[in-house]
């Protein structure tokens, strides 16, 4: 729950689900200074968490703001 708390305090859901969740799960572990998290822990907490999502195996693509990620990935360096 703590990573669906973060989702939603740091990223806007957009319509189109453009990212796929194996990246995003890496842009959440550097921003949170090194947690691991498994694909499978990022994918339940963002389909909980209610974003938008496709079906790409073997990752679903999410809509996730591409804002963010940028400004997440940025402060994260």
């Amino acid at each position: 729950m703590e990573i669906v708390a973060w989702l939603h305090d740091n990223i806007t859901p957009i319509k189109t689900p453009t990212f796929s969740s194996y990246g995003l799960k890496h842009v959440l572990e550097r921003s949170l200074g090194g947690w691991y998290v498994t694909n499978g822990e990022f994918i339940a907490a963002a389909l909980i968490a209610g974003y938008p999502y496709k079906h790409d195996a073997p990752n679903p693509l999410f809509g996730m703001s591409a804002r963010d990620i940028k400004r997440l990935e940025q402060a994260a360096r």
